[in-house]
């Protein structure tokens, strides 16, 4: 969830005769989405709660998403927490694509933005908190954004240290990854419920930069001053600031590195992950063959 083609369980009777576990990755709707969603949910809240109401179990990924969820309130008691993971096969091209002349040579601070061009990814923000630093920034992904995007690159002549890849394989990314000081995540709003871009730069062994959103898994899937940094959202100077330290504290991006791929073994491999999901739904099953009998 969210996913409309669920509520056709409702009205099947095969389906409703089996134990449902819902797998919550994000709100439908909150006080700070875009208005059309906005507009849209009550539309879509009945059948939300309907699924929530006739579920065994629902598997949120992070503490703070569930504390922040209204749609989840009534359904506390029967929510578990297991946070996503992340297979690193899926990593394991590191084919090089350099992006700029100073992309490999190690004098700039290298920062990578990885996601859809959007507006809560909070990209506009990172763009202008470029300026005040000489940093480099690569922003991998296509989307509605990228043409206001590249009007602000212009305009604040940030041509020669902001670089728009577009969409991009695995192995483009992977590079990026693999040449990067740290991942940047500066979203705006709840709509970012956990950050897979960050899990990657951490399973790399790589520190990320990001927004301090109430309510969401970002900041509580990076440790602040151990994994990586929190920044306010929506704030560009702080955002610089943080990078201008960054940049005469290289060797903190470093052991933020060696802590960050430490906590996605501990806690994000996908077989850590998949071992506590089958558990839940092992006790799940179990529990209705006992009622059944």
């Amino acid at each position: 969830m969210p996913n409309p083609s669920a509520f056709w369980a409702l009205a099947l009777p095969a389906a409703r005769r089996i134990p449902w576990v819902i797998h919550w990755h994000a709100d439908a709707a909150a006080p700070e989405f875009e208005r059309v969603v906005r507009l849209l949910y009550p539309l879509y809240r009945p059948f939300e709660q309907a699924l929530l109401a006739r579920a065994r179990q629902v598997i949120v990924t992070s503490p703070p998403y569930l504390q922040g969820s209204q749609a989840l309130t009534r359904w506390q008691g029967k929510c578990s927490v297991v946070p996503l993971g992340l297979n690193t096969e899926r990593l394991s091209s590191r084919d090089a694509c350099p992006v700029s002349p100073d992309w490999d040579s190690g004098k700039s601070l290298r920062l990578l933005a990885v996601g859809r061009l959007t507006p809560y990814k909070g990209l506009e923000v990172l763009v202008r908190a470029m300026a005040p630093t000489r940093a480099q920034l690569a922003i991998v992904g296509e989307g509605a954004e990228r043409a206001g995007l590249e009007r602000l690159i212009d305009e604040l002549k940030l041509d020669q240290q902001v670089h728009l890849i577009g969409g991009a394989s695995d192995a483009v990314r992977n590079g990026l990854l693999n040449q990067c000081d740290l991942v940047c995540l500066p979203s705006l709003n709840r709509a970012e419920a956990f950050g897979i871009s960050v899990l990657e730069a951490m399973a790399m062994g790589k520190p990320a930069l990001v927004s301090k959103l109430p309510g969401s898994g970002l900041p509580w899937l990076v440790e602040d001053g151990r994994t990586g940094w929190h920044v306010r959202p929506d704030d560009a100077t702080a955002l610089s600031e943080r990078i201008n330290w960054l940049d005469k504290h290289r060797e903190e991006i470093a052991a933020s590195g060696r802590r960050a791929a430490a906590r996605y073994r501990d806690h994000f491999d996908i077989d850590r992950v998949s071992e506590q999901i089958i558990e839940l739904q092992q006790h799940i099953l179990g529990a209705s063959q006992h009622q059944n009998a």
